[in-house]
């Protein structure tokens, strides 16, 4: 992981990038993939990051349902 983090950080160092998810359960499984090599990244929703200043915010998006099918983005969107 930590190769891969200074191939992609342009710099940008792990205390000034925040992660931002939508679900809690999401923060939880992006902390145990990241926290162990990266400890000072802060990850979480959009209510924990509010009011804070970051560098960069990385988005992570998923499915909110168990169908592979997106509620509330056409067919033809999705081929984008």
């Amino acid at each position: 992981m930590r190769r891969t983090w200074r191939q992609i950080s342009f710099g940008v160092l792990p205390n000034d990038i925040g992660v931002l998810a939508a679900y809690q359960a999401q923060v939880a499984h992006l902390s145990a993939l990241l926290k162990p090599d990266l400890p000072d990244l802060l990850i979480g929703t959009v209510d924990s990051l509010q009011g804070q200043e970051r560098e960069a915010i990385v988005l992570s998006l998923v499915r909110s349902n168990a169908q592979v099918r997106c509620a509330g983005v056409s067919s033809a969107a999705m081929q984008y």
